[in-house]
């Protein structure tokens, strides 16, 4: 029964915290993203990478994978770049126009209201000068994550994430970096976007799902950022999924629209699904199984990249009209 609300969590992890390469241009044309590499291209045509990912339990073991990332500027200034991360020998394809960039993308002066930016030294990546940056939190001066941005080019060539406590959460390492490689001779053609994406608006949203309310309450230095409307080669129906942020961290509130769900959001037809608070994953995640049919369908869910203390099953129910 959980395979499929796992897997389908695992997929909107992608597009709410990684499906765009970079979310905010932070400083000087530096733009920090998130689990993948930021991107700051204004003297690359292309680059390859080869990345270690990590993601750290609470009792410091970790769970690490390696991969490559490809970057591929655009023919032209109207069409968008090519990006492909190969994890585990699975691509995953990412082109700006087909992600929902831009309306996963925080405005600036959201980020700036609730972060600061320290640069604390040097440090070397894959043979490279880098400045590290601190990315530290005005409410309480806690450090919230650490980049190493390439001198040269302004990519991040390091990244390390950190909870509420200061633990040490996820760590992303470039151990091998090319400039303006050679690629003409790999063919990109033939890799097809897992996810096509356009942004809408509220409005549109309630249009589509009547009964849709908004949640009232929502974490401190949180704002509704916008929503995304997205399809994916291994759905059968399209997502909404409603983006909140403060800047950098995002939630967000994912509602599979079948259709016998949306014209029938029976609450009494749903069951709670919260993923293990104890699992080895950098993100808090809750959803909603709805038993409309004789296969119980999963039909709403919520992730948070590291929001702390954030209710997201409540921030679920909320959507629904009527007493919960």
């Amino acid at each position: 029964m959980h395979c499929k609300p796992i897997r389908l969590l695992l997929f909107a992890l992608w597009l709410v915290a990684a499906g765009p390469a970079a979310h905010a241009q932070l400083l000087d044309g530096i733009l920090e993203g998130i689990g993948v590499l930021p991107v700051n291209t204004a003297n690359l045509d292309s680059f390859y990478a080869e990345l270690v990912f990590e993601v750290f339990a609470r009792d410091g073991s970790s769970v690490a994978a390696q991969g490559e990332h490809y970057y591929v500027r655009g023919e032209s200034p109207d069409s968008p770049p090519l990006e492909i991360t190969i994890t585990e020998g699975k691509p995953q394809v990412n082109r700006a126009d087909m992600s929902g960039t831009a309306v996963l993308n925080p405005p600036l002066e959201l980020f700036f209201r609730n972060y600061e930016l320290r640069i604390t030294g040097v440090d070397y990546r894959a043979d490279r000068l880098c400045h590290v940056i601190d990315i530290v939190a005005r409410k309480d001066a806690r450090r919230v994550r650490t980049y190493c941005i390439d001198a040269e080019t302004g990519l991040a060539l390091g990244y390390e994430t950190y909870d509420a406590d200061g633990t040490l959460m996820t760590r992303g390492t470039v151990t091998h970096f090319e400039p303006n490689p050679d690629l003409s001779g790999l063919d990109f053609d033939e890799l097809e976007p897992e996810a096509e994406g356009r942004a809408i608006t509220v409005a549109e949203l309630q249009a589509m799902v009547p009964w849709l309310q908004l949640p009232a309450r929502v974490p401190e230095g949180y704002e509704l950022i916008g929503v995304l409307l997205t399809g994916h080669n291994d759905l059968p129906v399209d997502m909404a999924i409603v983006v909140y942020s403060d800047g950098l961290e995002r939630i967000g509130l994912s509602i599979l629209l079948w259709p016998e769900f949306v014209e029938n959001p029976d609450p009494r037809l749903l069951e709670e699904y919260v993923v293990d608070e104890d699992a080895p994953v950098a993100l808090t995640a809750a959803s909603l199984i709805y038993y409309g049919k004789d296969q119980p369908t999963l039909v709403m869910m919520a992730l948070a990249s590291s929001a702390a203390g954030t209710d997201l099953a409540d921030m679920l129910w909320a959507l629904l009209p009527g007493e919960k």
